[in-house]
């Protein structure tokens, strides 16, 4: 009866610890593989909400950047290519068309500017005058189409960046005046020369009553090389418009 009795309190100390040791291997196996599984669920409900949002969203599609045929310019935001995108891919008075020979255009009063490159991260652009492409840098024929002052819109969307050269082209001009500062002739008149000056040569009053024909405003970036290379170049641009962090994510 005595021995029966101190039995069984002995087996029931010795089964204690053994359940506490199952329990902990069951909570250590299985701990792993529930981490395992929670973190699949996530990915897969991160990468299922990616997609869902961009299929939601056709103007992430609609706004991807694109270029005009024969150029490498990425246009996007705040500019988008008339006729290619949607106008809510960019703001007001930044639409871009493409030129017959595909190069982008940006038109400012009525007057065709060439693009040669946006510079998204400072909000600026370089282009020059349409009407200048064409001039060579050692022209004695070639002549000019007629064009017009370069004239900002009035919404202050774009401004003149700072440095740059104010530039004054003379029409129906003496061939034999100021050679080196003759860009060509003018289609109007092909006898007569086109002469760029700076706006601060000491000779711009004496070309004002000697040239017979329009005086254009211009601006150029710098005035090395010459004039005409300089005008083909062109000047920098700097922009304001709103930020749009959507936008550039479809980049």
């Amino acid at each position: 009866m005595f021995s029966v009795f101190n039995h069984l309190p002995h087996q029931q100390l010795e089964r204690k610890p053994s359940k506490m040791i199952n329990q902990n291997t069951q909570f250590f196996i299985l701990k792993p593989l529930l981490f395992s599984i929670t973190n699949s669920y996530i990915i897969i409900f991160c990468l299922l909400a990616q997609i869902t949002s961009s299929q939601v969203d056709p103007k992430f599609v609609a706004c991807a950047p694109k270029t005009c045929p024969n150029n490498n310019q990425s246009i996007s935001f705040p500019f988008y290519i008339q006729g290619t995108q949607e106008p809510y891919c960019g703001s007001p008075g930044f639409e871009i068309s493409c030129s017959l020979d595909g190069f982008p255009i940006l038109n400012l009063s009525h007057t065709q500017y060439l693009i040669h490159q946006i510079f998204y991260q400072n909000q600026s652009l370089r282009l020059s005058n349409a009407a200048f492409s064409a001039l060579q840098s050692n022209t004695t024929r070639g002549c000019l189409v007629p064009t017009q002052n370069l004239t900002l819109p009035p919404t202050k969307v774009f401004g003149v960046a700072p440095n740059q050269t104010d530039m004054v082209l003379f029409y129906g001009c003496d061939a034999s005046t100021l050679h080196d500062q003759r860009v060509g002739c003018s289609v109007e008149n092909e006898t007569s020369s086109v002469l760029a000056l700076d706006k601060r040569d000491k000779n711009i009053s004496f070309m004002a009553k000697s040239c017979k024909g329009d005086v254009v405003n211009t601006v150029v970036e710098d005035g090395t090389g010459g004039v005409d290379e300089a005008l083909r170049k062109g000047f920098l641009l700097s922009w304001t418009a709103s930020n749009c962090t959507p936008c550039n994510s479809t980049e």
